[in-house]
């Protein structure tokens, strides 16, 4: 959206503004414009390999077993081997990363339908402390786990993806789902969580 500043200007001055302004224009070299348009183009062609770049670590990391961790879950570790034989629902966030804040409600519902599956465990990483865990778990009243690992871990464990990622595996281990893949981005966060991500699960437990 582009925002314009008004500008009180003296009618007796308005030509003179105008006229300078366009001997200004006249005076810009040639090829500004093309400099400028070749910046964009430039860093569109990044963005685009970028995400092709990431779309490809999404589908290689498919079929493959997710790492083993050792994190700390209300002062007590937790690792891995706690998750065994179980299908399980992985979700990355950190507390000021407003997509990861929006699918909250959604990972409640979700575990909220799931929690007496005993085949099934929905469990979160977050790098913030564990009293802003404690904190952030109060304030969306979060009903599933979170586990405190250090960032470095976070991304070892999603794969450099960002946040919010979200990984589902099987009773094996293997990760059958990591995302949000490109299209994935169109859907509401509802939508997604608990009509995608909720059939993902179903089909593996």
């Amino acid at each position: 959206m582009k925002f314009i500043r008004w500008l009180f200007i003296p009618p007796v001055l308005c030509f003179y503004c105008a006229s300078a302004q366009q001997h200004s224009q006249d005076k810009k070299p040639a090829d500004q414009n093309v400099a400028v348009q070749s910046s964009r183009t430039s860093r569109d062609s990044f963005m685009i390999e970028h995400n092709r770049m990431i779309e490809k670590k999404k589908r290689d990391a498919l079929g493959t077993n997710f790492k083993e961790f050792n994190g700390i879950m209300d002062g007590r570790s937790f690792s891995n081997i706690q998750l065994s034989g179980r299908t399980v629902f992985m979700n990355f966030w950190f507390a000021s990363c407003t997509p990861c804040i929006a699918e909250f409600p959604y990972l409640n519902e979700l575990n909220e339908k799931l929690k007496d599956s005993a085949d099934f465990e929905l469990v979160s990483f977050s790098f913030v402390s564990p009293e802003k865990i404690l904190e952030i778990k109060s304030k969306y009243n979060l009903k599933f786990k979170v586990i405190h690992i250090s960032q470095d871990e976070c991304y070892r464990l999603n794969g450099g993806l960002g946040f919010p990622t979200n990984v589902v595996t099987d009773k094996n281990g293997i990760i059958k789902y990591i995302g949000p893949t490109e299209e994935d981005r169109i859907l509401k966060s509802k939508d997604y969580i608990l009509t995608k991500i909720h059939a993902l699960i179903l089909e593996n437990l």
